[in-house]
């Protein structure tokens, strides 16, 4: 067959339907900008060139994205076999995709590197190389892909697709002022651009630019399809910023309307279940005393966690499900989920049985008011956290379950050292009234003056009933 269209980075496409050029040009930038509509645009490219090896690879990456493995297979074996009469680029292009649908997970690896080697501006292979390369909690490794993603500059200049893929790696890295640069960069080039939206909404949060992550998003998502991969967690975002300027009210609707279970039954490709977003605010609620904990919704989310328990082990979503089972005192679920990272754990599972089961533990200990325990379940572990998996603003309810363990097990004095090291990078109202808590737990009345003071400075639009208001005598 002979190439007579490109794709948007001039590679060409082994087509002579200029309609299924343009549908798989559509379909790809629209994963690429983590929105929906792809696999309609793929499914086109395929009406105009049912011949058209590429479209059907892409639907297999998606189809396995989604756990349709049936159809996965299908396409892919269509690729594999298309593909044989195409260019040396599409060949290898194919070989890497069906690899992975195969579940050759290194080999789709290798060639994926060998591939980029030759052809740099191949944009669907990066995001699968990176996909497949990226580690939890190992910042030599994220690192590494950084440096990858570095060396291919000459292949993109300011392609609104690499600058957004680079700009994650940098949010992976702390390194939050490179990275909001680049997400700017990627929105200036695609507006709807979700991937970015996501890491300037983690730029905003790192750097305790709250007010500015409330405006963005709120303006952003506005015609964000509820169906695409960051809609819900892009408002658990959201809800988060609330949070942090004690508008416990808004983040509670926004829970509600964009984040709860039974609003969002299906999986967030890319992004896994509601449940770490649901458990996580959830969990906060109850950690700021915020009646806004109802009992109803722990309820619907703890029907969520138990099929998410019965899954296969992730400690990220491990540790999620423990606050559910905590919160709910479903000691039956809870009991199943250690003994099976207990199995994980002796089988050889270094993050479980190092860092996951431990932190399980505490919380467990949390649940049932053992404060001492979940000390000395998590503290040990604190500075590994990281291993597993997820973002510093997901993994900051960790944190915030070892502070309030400090406090309500009368030990003030490691709560404000916790709290100081915090404030070195971030920080809000919140914090200064938990330090105000903490001054007056040692008799520091001036000290608990000041950080009330500051806190309420930086709350004037919290809600008037905000139980951080109520407990420091507002």
């Amino acid at each position: 067959m002979t190439s007579t269209q490109h794709d948007r980075y001039h590679l060409p496409l082994s087509t002579n339907s200029s309609v299924a050029a343009e549908r798989y040009v559509q379909g790809i930038d629209l994963v690429l900008s983590g929105n929906v509509g792809a696999e309609e645009r793929l499914e086109d490219a395929l009406q105009s060139d049912e011949g058209f090896a590429l479209a059907h690879a892409a639907l297999a990456s998606l189809d396995l994205r989604w756990r349709r493995f049936e159809s996965a297979i299908a396409h892919a074996e269509a690729a594999r076999t298309l593909a044989s009469g195409t260019s040396r680029r599409e060949q290898q292009h194919v070989a890497v995709i069906t690899s992975m649908i195969d579940g050759r997970g290194a080999e789709a690896l290798r060639l994926a590197t060998e591939h980029l080697d030759i052809f740099p501006s191949d944009a669907y292979i990066l995001q699968q190389y990176i996909g497949m390369r990226r580690g939890v909690g190992c910042l030599e490794l994220n690192a590494a892909i950084l440096d990858k993603i570095e060396a291919l500059e000459p292949a993109y200049g300011d392609d609104w697709f690499y600058a957004g893929t680079r700009s994650f790696q940098l949010h992976e890295l702390n390194r939050f002022d490179e990275s909001r640069r680049y997400a700017e960069l990627s929105l200036s080039g695609n507006p709807r651009n979700g991937n970015a939206a996501h890491n300037m909404a983690h730029c905003f949060y790192e750097t305790a630019d709250y007010v500015a992550g409330i405006d963005f998003l709120r303006d952003w998502i506005v015609g964000y399809h509820p169906d695409a991969p960051h809609y819900s967690h892009l408002n658990w975002h959201k809800a988060l910023f609330d949070l942090t300027q004690g508008r416990y009210q808004d983040s509670y609707d926004v829970y509600r309307e964009t984040i709860r279970p039974s609003v969002l039954m299906q999986d967030i490709g890319g992004l896994g279940p509601p449940l770490a977003d649901a458990t996580s605010l959830f969990w906060r609620y109850r950690l700021y005393g915020s009646p806004l904990e109802q009992a109803a919704d722990w309820t619907e989310v703890d029907q969520f966690a138990v099929v998410t328990a019965a899954g296969p082990r992730s400690p990220f979503y491990d540790a999620h499900c423990a606050l559910s089972f905590a919160a709910t005192g479903n000691d039956r679920a809870m009991s199943a989920l250690i003994d099976a990272m207990r199995t994980a754990a002796d089988g050889g599972h270094a993050v479980t049985r190092e860092v996951a089961l431990p932190l399980v533990l505490g919380i467990e200990a949390f649940g049932r008011g053992a404060y001492a325990e979940t000390i000395a379940q998590i503290e040990p572990i604190f500075d590994d956290l990281v291993r597993i998996g997820g973002s510093q603003a997901q993994r900051m309810v960790f944190e915030e379950t070892l502070l309030r363990a400090y406090m309500l097990a009368e030990r003030p004095e490691k709560a404000e050292g916790l709290l100081r090291k915090r404030l070195e990078h971030r920080h809000s109202g919140r914090d200064f009234f938990w330090l105000a808590e903490a001054d007056s737990s040692q008799g520091l009345v001036d000290a608990a003056s000041e950080h009330r003071r500051r806190a309420r400075g930086l709350w004037t639009d919290a809600d008037p009933n905000a139980p951080e208001f109520a407990a420091n005598g507002s």
